[in-house]
């Protein structure tokens, strides 16, 4: 009785031992397709433009926090809530600004966009 080996195995394979030259693949071969798809430079969609913008600030968020940026803008915001919080005065002031810019907005939608009658 006699044990085969992988390799002797392979060599009783059909191909006969013989190795396939190695080829290299075949270059795909450029296709200009219907409609004016698939080919060439093109502008991008405003869908395209709004994810690259996404991505972009998306990057500056991970470059503040690697940096520890962050922390200085959460340090200023921390001390105007507290402010805002325990001194009425500037709580009064703060509230009547807002009132005024959601007032000046509202107007000048107003007059952009007029309600029909």
């Amino acid at each position: 009785m006699q044990l085969t080996t992988q390799r002797q195995a392979f060599l009783a394979s059909p191909l006969g031992g013989r190795r396939l030259a190695a080829r290299a693949p075949a270059a795909a071969p450029r296709v200009s397709a219907l409609f004016g798809f698939g080919g060439g430079k093109r502008e991008k969609s405003e869908k395209e433009l709004e994810k690259e913008e996404a991505f972009r600030v998306q990057q500056e968020v991970l470059a503040r926090r690697r940096n520890n940026s962050w922390q200085k803008d959460v340090v200023e915001r921390r001390k105007e809530v507290s402010k805002y919080m325990q001194d009425p005065e500037y709580k009064k002031k703060v509230d009547d600004e807002k009132r005024a810019r959601f007032k000046a907005k509202k107007e000048q939608e107003e007059r952009e966009n007029p309600v029909p009658k």
